[in-house]
């Protein structure tokens, strides 16, 4: 790295141009470190990186780890860009960007790993596409997809988990992208004239399967790693652990050990870790342990709809990590509850914030598995009628701008 760090230090914006392949017109700042290079660019350069129309205000991350064609191979997992906001999404703090910088550091130790399996981008879809002919080539295609999915939530996971960060959202581990990557897939088929519509539909399903199966493995992970991580981050909980024979260290080093068994076993191979976790292997490999935590997780907010909401007692709490378990384990058969509790909570009175957090829900599902045209006219339908529940009402004034955001993104 040493001719790229020298260039780096001689002009720090021609350094991010040159490799970047963009031309930045904020202050560009270079920070060059023994594994790799940590860049920092104001909102609307880092846009036109980590956004798809260049608009700070659908910018996906605070920070990410590039592993681009574009780059050359030593530079590969090695350049780590990091958001410093602007007008649009606020300016990040000292702390934040520390926090992400850490996060980020963690990728680019690790992105040898990434280097030793196959990889798939959005952008290469077409062209991946014209070299697959037959149906074999096409199921090919779908499990590079799900590994490569399935092994980069996991770095992810790990990177949360050992900052301490347990409620990372499935946009946060980049599974939303799967979506987007299905719906290019799909565009590209549909043009082709030497496939038949059956045969079309059939490839399609193998995709869409892999897919399912990916997310079940990813929850599958989160959990078992959620059971590996010892979580005290805090000084009373420190003093807790040492009144019962445990130092800071034997957190840390329980926290490097779990990182260590989960970086070095596939993703798909969760299951050999079910001991260290308190698991048992047959359930993990069975999805018993996901179907019970996705059937936990909607009883929860189902609970939540036929108790009054309390202003000052425990119902908040409740439903505040309710919501963020849903939105953690998200299931398929979660559609019809998020439809509900938005609907009954549009016509309560201290619930304007729980109307959100469902219609953020609503748009996260569609992310993650995108909805049927019957789902599709349900949401909107649902929606319009929350929206004539709450328009009139002060207390719900931001409510309004969440659910005509939704109506117009699903519709």
């Amino acid at each position: 790295l040493l001719p790229y760090r020298q260039k780096a230090l001689e002009d720090p914006k021609k350094f991010a141009e040159k490799y970047l392949k963009k031309e930045f017109t904020g202050e560009v700042e270079v920070e060059s470190l023994p594994i790799g290079f940590v860049i920092y660019l104001d909102e609307n350069d880092y846009a036109l990186i980590d956004s798809d129309n260049g608009d700070p205000q659908f910018i996906q991350s605070d920070g990410v780890t590039l592993f681009g064609k574009y780059l050359p191979l030593e530079l590969k997992g090695r350049i780590a860009l990091l958001n410093k906001g602007g007008k649009k999404t606020g300016k990040r703090s000292t702390k934040k960007l520390r926090s992400t910088k850490k996060h980020e550091i963690r990728h680019i130790i690790f992105s040898h790993f990434h280097a030793q399996q196959d990889e798939i981008h959005a952008r290469d879809i077409p062209e991946v596409l014209t070299r697959c002919t037959t149906e074999q080539d096409y199921r090919e295609l779908s499990k590079i997809m799900y590994k490569d999915f399935i092994e980069r939530a996991k770095d992810e996971i790990i990177a949360y988990f050992s900052q301490g960060n347990f409620d990372e959202s499935n946009a946060a581990l980049r599974f939303n992208f799967y979506r987007q990557y299905l719906n290019s897939i799909e565009a590209n088929l549909r043009e082709k004239t030497d496939l038949s519509e059956q045969k079309v539909e059939s490839i399609l399903a193998t995709f869409e399967i892999d897919r399912n199966k990916a997310f079940d493995k990813i929850k599958a992970i989160r959990l078992v790693a959620e059971r590996m991580y010892k979580r005290p981050q805090h000084k009373a909980l420190y003093r807790v652990m040492k009144f019962f024979g445990f130092t800071k260290d034997d957190v840390a080093a329980q926290n490097d050990f779990a990182e260590a068994l989960l970086r070095n076993t596939p993703g798909d191979k969760i299951y050999r870790l079910a001991r260290y976790a308190g698991l048992s292997e047959e359930d993990i490999r069975s999805g018993k342990m996901v179907r019970e935590a996705d059937q936990e997780a909607m009883d929860r907010i189902k609970g939540l709809l036929d108790v009054p909401e309390d202003f000052k007692g425990s119902w908040w709490d409740e439903a505040a990590d309710a919501c963020t378990n849903l939105r953690k384990q998200l299931p398929v058969e979660s559609f019809p509850i998020l439809l509900e509790a938005v609907s009954k909570w549009s016509t309560r009175d201290w619930t304007s914030y729980w109307v959100e957090e469902a219609t953020l829900l609503i748009e996260d599902y569609n992310k993650v598995h995108g909805l049927t045209v019957e789902q599709q006219e349900e949401t909107l339908n649902t929606l319009k009628t929350v929206l004539n529940n709450i328009k009139d009402r002060k207390s719900f004034k931001d409510s309004v701008v969440y659910v005509r955001e939704a109506l117009e993104e699903i519709s």
